[in-house]
This record gives structure tokens, C-alpha cells and sequence, in this order.
């Protein structure tokens, strides 16, 4: 009888602790989360993709949350050859597709964007 109220009791324990590490968890990654959504909406953030990774296209689209509308982007072929270069500007809160009509194939390309304040993004598709 000892013994048996002794393992419920280390169950209690253990089930409390489970409970208790699970709610410090949850409470310390709302707090982590709140804060980068805060920074995010403060500075802002800008991103660069592709329209359709899988198909054989470099279309991409520049997206933009920041105070920054102007954006520099270039086009290469196996990093040597510079295809395209363009000067554009993204307003706030907008998203802007380049559609490319080069063929694609046996290259491998690298397209990079760059912001006002020079930070440099970059893309690297290849085609076999």
C-alpha cells in the first residue's frame, strides 16, 4: 500500500513538472515571438524570391515592408556574364515581379538585389 501511494505520488510530481516546464515554454516563445513581430513592424523587412522554383524560369518578385523604395537588381550567367541590371523602386508595402523571357537552360544564374542601406540579397537557380 506504501509503495503504490508512493509511485502516484512521484506521478503527481512528475506530471506538475511536465506542465509547469510546458508553460514556461509557451510563455518564453510568446514573448520571443512578440518581440520580433514588434522589430519587424519597426524596421521593416524586404525579401526576394522566385515566382515558380520549379519550373524553368527565373521570374522573381521583390517584396517590400520597408522605408526604402529604391532597389538595385542584377541578372548574371554562371557568374561572369551580367545579363540584366535595372534600378527600380518598390513603394512600401508592395510587391514587384520581373519576368524574364531569356532562355534558361545549362546555366546556372545568380541574381542579386540590393537596397538603399546596401544590404545584398541573393538568388542562384540552376538549369542542367
Amino acid at each position: 500500500m506504501r509503495t503504490l501511494l508512493k509511485i502516484e505520488y512521484t506521478y503527481r510530481i512528475v506530471t506538475v513538472f511536465f506542465l509547469l516546464c510546458m508553460l514556461i515554454s509557451f510563455l518564453v516563445l510568446a514573448h520571443r515571438e512578440n518581440a520580433e513581430k514588434i522589430e519587424a513592424e519597426t524596421n521593416g523587412w524586404w525579401s526576394i524570391y522566385f515566382n515558380n522554383p520549379k519550373e524553368n524560369s527565373i521570374d522573381f518578385t521583390i517584396e517590400n515592408n520597408t522605408d526604402s523604395t529604391q532597389f538595385h537588381y542584377t541578372v548574371s550567367i554562371d557568374g561572369k556574364t551580367q545579363r540584366k541590371t535595372e534600378y527600380i523602386n518598390v513603394p512600401k508595402n508592395t510587391k514587384y515581379p520581373v519576368i524574364f523571357n531569356d532562355d534558361t537552360s545549362k546555366h546556372t544564374w545568380k541574381i542579386e538585389v540590393q537596397d538603399e542601406q546596401k544590404q545584398l540579397k541573393s538568388l542562384i537557380k540552376r538549369f542542367e
